[in-house]
């Protein structure tokens, strides 16, 4: 959100960002972001173009690559927001260990987890991919949704949390942390 962009006097110069999918690559991933609910479509003056990020991937294993947005440009405007501490495992469950006592767990990370944590309006502005489109290019898209005339220019938006977001740690501790104490857990 616009509440933890650093004021104008604390913000490095633009700050140049790359990416490695091409055009038509970009515009493949994009549909399947509609198609997965991640795509959102804004009226090109609704974001700051100077955020634009480019996305490049890397070999997450043998079959699978992983998607990174590049949101240097962003990331430069943005606080960093300490992550909250997360408590061990066996305080969240509540066991009680005597002291002669082990705990043994065993904790897998969910898959694919950044890209498929939703993240507000507000914050998917500041994930804006790719250059400025016709809107007409995207009829027929869930987030064309026909909320556009066909010659307006519009911008692409990732809804969820980027790998490459300098905060998406953060966020996604918070929201855990959230989730547990909504279920009575690691009460302060």
């Amino acid at each position: 959100p616009s509440t933890i962009l650093l004021p104008y006097d604390q913000r490095p110069p633009h700050v140049k960002t790359r990416g490695t999918a091409t055009l038509d690559e970009l515009v493949l991933l994009l549909w399947l972001w509609d198609r997965v609910g991640r795509l959102g479509l804004v009226r090109e003056f609704e974001v700051d173009g100077s955020d634009e990020a480019p996305v490049f991937c890397v070999a997450k294993d043998e079959d699978q690559d992983r998607q990174i947005i590049n949101r240097k440009a962003r990331n430069a405007k943005e606080a960093f927001l300490p992550t909250p501490a997360m408590p061990h495992p066996s305080l969240i469950c509540q066991i009680f260990l005597l002291s002669t006592q082990v705990l043994l767990m065993s904790i897998d990370d969910l898959a694919h987890f950044y890209h498929s944590f939703v993240v507000t309006s507000e914050r998917a502005l500041s994930n804006v991919v790719g250059p400025i489109f016709k809107a007409a290019e995207w009829f027929g898209s869930k987030a064309h949704g026909g909320k556009f005339g066909p010659c307006e220019r519009v911008r692409a938006l990732f809804h969820g949390l980027p790998m490459g977001d300098k905060n998406a740690v953060t966020f996604a501790q918070e929201s855990h942390s959230n989730v547990i104490k909504a279920a009575g857990g690691q009460l302060d």
